[in-house]
């Protein structure tokens, strides 16, 4: 691999690892290391489902009556 390639590939490499460091501490990418992970799971409260809305039927909508 020619010189200038691999300075390309070394420099995208770092730009990666610092995008992803951001978005980390932001918390919109997962922890880096499995260590971390458990860490985060057993601080975060187990979440309820959503509750689904109404189902509508697609008749009239003006009320009946």
């Amino acid at each position: 691999m020619p010189q200038r390639e691999k300075d390309r590939v070394l420099a995208r490499r770092r730009k990666r690892k610092k995008e992803r460091a951001k978005l980390r501490k932001k918390g919109l990418l997962a922890p880096f290391t499995p260590k971390e992970a458990v860490k985060e799971v057993a601080k975060k409260p187990e979440k309820t489902p959503a509750k689904e809305a109404p189902k509508t039927d697609s008749g009239p909508t003006t009320p009946a009556g």
